[in-house]
């Protein structure tokens, strides 16, 4: 008896080793934690963590990330241009500015830097995970705290940036970051592309919050609903403080609207009450109240297409797709790193 139940837990560990080489070799699964984080040392809010170097690769993609002493990220330190603060634009948003899935200077914000020259410099304030008021929060502290930039362009990823004015943002990174405590669980998570695709079909089968969500972003029928047409009002709340913040500071503002893959894509499978392009006319809307400088990025990723702008596993800008966004940008934003116009006068 115990021999045949040895025979069959040797057999189970076989079989699941094999299928975990299976996995990785075929359908290899991103990870879904950074250990990068830290609890922002001033703000009730997690943050990156400072002075970094960190290789991530996640099977489909291989990137390193380094950090400065603000828990910017930059490029490696024997790469990083001597610049001032004062000649400085801030870049804020989420894992999208920040760059998921690429070296610094494949980014949009290391392209816009690059181009910059000696003009001035792009500064990288992304932070996977933040939404609209976390990049309010960043925006007064670092208002507070540093010399005014010559501009700041906040990104707003309309994948999830309605529902995360909404949903919590603790203070402690929690679950998957840095700070989780030893688990089967968090083991699995890191180590296993078994366990991450199980759990992926395991989510699709039975959609989790999130994913409901996302989807009836695509829904007019959900934007009349409780949940987003609360989002909405405090996506507006939020990025009107922004505005404000930065006009109290006499700090030209760009706001650059990036768009979820299934607007890129632009199909509805024949579904009368989705469409791809809501979440773009909805934050387009609620930002020409605010008489800011808004561009949306949909045209540009579009034409280089959904399959080449993000990675088909992550979801994240590809190095194509952040090249796009530089493209698209910078005629706008050199200019005003430079010491060019103001770029609050009127939206487009």
């Amino acid at each position: 008896m115990i021999r045949k139940l040895a025979l069959t837990c040797c057999a189970l560990a076989l079989s699941l080793a094999a299928a975990e080489l299976a996995v990785r070799l075929l359908l290899p699964q991103a990870s879904s934690w950074l250990a990068i984080y830290r609890t922002h040392p001033e703000l009730p809010i997690f943050s990156v963590d400072a002075d970094l170097e960190r290789f991530v690769d996640t099977g489909e993609s291989a990137w390193t990330v380094y950090t400065d002493g603000t828990g910017s990220r930059t490029a490696a330190p024997d790469r990083r241009p001597a610049r001032t603060r004062e000649d400085a634009l801030w870049v804020i948003g989420d894992s999208f500015t920040f760059g998921n899935g690429v070296d610094h200077e494949q980014t949009f914000v290391g392209l816009l830097d690059a181009a910059a020259g000696p003009a001035g410099s792009f500064v990288n304030c992304g932070t996977p995970g933040y939404g609209p008021r976390q990049y309010l929060l960043r925006l007064t502290h670092r208002l507070a705290h540093e010399p005014p930039p010559r501009a700041v362009l906040v990104c707003c990823y309309l994948g999830n940036d309605f529902q995360d004015t909404l949903w919590d943002k603790p203070v402690d990174p929690g679950e998957g970051k840095s700070t989780e405590p030893p688990s089967l669980k968090g083991l699995l998570k890191r180590s296993s592309h078994l366990y991450r695709l199980t759990s992926k079909v395991w989510h699709r089968v039975r959609p989790t919050r999130e994913d409901r969500v996302w989807r009836e972003l695509f829904s007019a029928t959900a934007w009349e609903g409780p949940f987003l047409s609360r989002a909405a009002e405090r996506f507006g709340e939020a990025m009107g403080a922004v505005v404000g913040a930065c006009r109290a500071s006499a700090v030209p503002l760009v706001i650059a609207l990036v768009p979820p893959e299934y607007t890129v894509r632009g199909a509805t499978a024949g579904d009368s009450d989705r469409d791809p392009a809501l979440p773009v006319e909805r934050a387009t809307a609620l930002l020409a109240e605010l008489e800011v400088e808004v561009v949306d990025l949909t045209p540009a990723l579009g034409a280089v297409g959904a399959d080449d702008a993000y990675w088909p596993l992550d979801g994240h800008l590809s190095p194509a797709g952040h090249r796009a966004v530089a493209d698209a940008l910078a005629p706008l934003l050199v200019e005003l790193v430079a010491g060019g116009t103001d770029a609050q006068s009127s939206p487009r």
